[in-house]
């Protein structure tokens, strides 16, 4: 991975490593303990704000701390979580939703942290991205990794453009909403959050 997607674990003392620090504690706080996984989602409004960046991080740094974590790029679209770790990767989220392969072919380990990260690898443009997303297939992925987890983070396209986060929000338990300080429109966030009732209330 690159230095970007290591950032809180190499740098345990920044303010940023401090901020998933404490996101970390909201997530704690914010959804109750069970016998699974707590789901996480990661979203922003718009493209490029950061998302993928802050949900390697986060994961990243779960696990350096000792939790069971699996990072889940569900950008079908656009999967920034897997240009950032695992460019090479032949398999992934599609071939287990898709052509019933078992997540445990298609996991990415990092050996430095034991993050184990479900990549996307889009060989051709995929329209029902929001149908997969929802599908009995991923309730199933959902329902086994959260039995071998304790974190799953959701890496998921913005909410702006597509309506797959939207479609998903069913199956997360928190959300994690992602903005560009100082770039993307107040509005544009107040709007997202006032038209997303599903996402605001989960969010944390």
């Amino acid at each position: 991975p690159s230095g970007v997607a290591r950032y809180a674990v190499d740098h345990p003392l920044s303010s940023f490593a401090e901020t998933l620090r404490s996101t970390r504690l909201a997530i704690d706080l914010g959804i109750a303990a069970k016998n699974g996984a707590r789901v996480v989602g990661v979203v922003s409004a718009l493209p490029g704000e950061g998302k993928s960046t802050i949900s390697i991080n986060l994961a990243q740094l779960l696990a350096a701390q000792g939790a069971r974590v699996l990072l889940l790029d569900a950008d079908i679209r656009n999967p920034g979580a897997t240009r950032a770790l695992a460019r090479h990767a032949t398999a992934g989220l599609l071939e287990v939703l898709l052509e019933g392969r078992s997540i445990r072919e298609a996991l990415v380990h990092d050996e430095k942290t034991r993050l184990a990260f479900l990549p996307t690898v889009v060989k051709q443009r995929v329209p029902h991205s929001s149908e997969l997303l929802t599908s009995a297939q991923m309730h199933r992925l959902l329902a086994e990794a959260s039995g071998a987890f304790d974190y799953i983070i959701v890496d998921l396209p913005p909410l702006g453009p597509v309506v797959d986060a939207r479609a998903m929000a069913g199956r997360i338990d928190g959300f994690v909403f992602v903005t560009e300080w100082g770039k993307t429109a107040r509005r544009a966030v107040r709007n997202t959050i006032e038209n997303e009732v599903q996402i605001r209330k989960k969010c944390l």
